[in-house]
């Protein structure tokens, strides 16, 4: 929601686990104690405005967080609740959004498209809206990051819809079978997630979609996509990623890093090193595309499953890192 920052009992204080807007002495009501995102976003005690234009690529400008910010209980403690990997913004987010941004403009035309663990930023949904979807629903299990997405979309202008979605209750409210694309951005970093993850996007898609992610090259449980996918019946290959893109992205994560630094508390994390190298993957079925003419699975399931060392992945462009 967006909102304005009031008196002094609504000061704002920098944390480097959460990436938000939320005012001092109330966290613990907000993080813990809400159950949708309807709920945290009619609070008026809780403000959130993404003031940093990132420019991603043609026509697909997007408002993020200026830094990763949490608030503080009255006794002084950071307060944190659930799980706080998507209330910051990941490398794997600002790639596949770069990367959508420079794709054919005709990709994502007319297409109703859905994203999975959106988290707070939830820019590969702003990206797909600016470039001619006509539907964009983006889902998140936890009620802050979908109250931050709502944020996002209203300062980006995007025409996108949210949703408290968690992957282990099932699709039925999902519309099955009816989203052209599923879009997922580092979504995985534990082992059990991989399963979990194909399962949902299986019954999404319709006959003819198309999966799009960026998979971490380190993250526990990200080899296993490939396996679980091939399990219901997708193909793998991976998706080029343009200089002009890679740059945009890296252009992206410097600019939210510098300003992150000068906070008074924190690190953006997330973003920098070689342990967020990531590859954008696109999955369908065997018979869609005659363009397709092999099944990267096993070739990308050994290259996530033995990465390349990290002095490596510096200068090997299929390893991006935002150093």
């Amino acid at each position: 929601m967006a909102g304005t920052t009031r008196g002094p009992k609504h000061a704002m204080f920098a944390c480097s686990n959460c990436f938000g807007f939320i005012p001092y002495g109330v966290a613990t009501r907000h993080l813990r104690n809400y159950a949708t995102a309807e709920q945290a976003a009619s609070d008026d005690l809780v403000d959130f405005r993404p003031t940093v234009l990132l420019n991603m690529g043609p026509q697909v400008q997007i408002h993020a967080f200026s830094h990763g910010l949490c608030a503080k209980s009255g006794d002084g403690r950071v307060v944190n609740g659930g799980d706080s990997t998507g209330t910051c913004p990941w490398w794997g987010g600002l790639m596949l959004a770069a990367w959508i941004a420079h794709e054919p403009s005709d990709m994502f035309h007319g297409c109703k498209v859905v994203e999975l663990g959106c988290g707070s930023a939830a820019m590969p949904s702003v990206a797909a809206s600016m470039r001619g979807a006509t539907r964009i629903l983006a889902t998140d299990g936890y009620p802050l990051n979908v109250s931050a997405a709502q944020s996002v979309f209203a300062c980006s202008g995007a025409l996108c819809s949210t949703q408290c979605f968690a992957w282990q209750d099932g699709v039925s409210n999902m519309d099955a079978g009816s989203w052209d694309v599923v879009l997922f951005a580092d979504v995985l970093y534990k082992e059990e997630t991989a399963a979990l993850l194909a399962g949902t996007i299986a019954p999404l898609l319709r006959p003819g979609g198309v999966v799009i992610g960026t998979v971490g090259l380190r993250r526990p449980g990200s080899a296993g996509i490939f396996l679980e996918m091939q399990d219901q019946g997708f193909i793998a290959q991976e998706a080029p990623m343009c200089e002009a893109a890679l740059a945009s992205a890296q252009d992206a994560s410097q600019r939210l890093l510098a300003i992150h630094e000068r906070a008074p508390e924190g690190t953006m994390g997330s973003m920098a090193g070689s342990a967020n190298e990531c590859k954008v993957v696109r999955w369908v079925k065997p018979c869609q595309f005659e363009q397709i003419k092999h099944d990267m699975t096993e070739n990308l399931y050994q290259q996530v499953l033995h990465p390349p060392p990290r002095e490596q992945a510096q200068v090997c462009s299929r390893w991006v890192s935002s150093e």
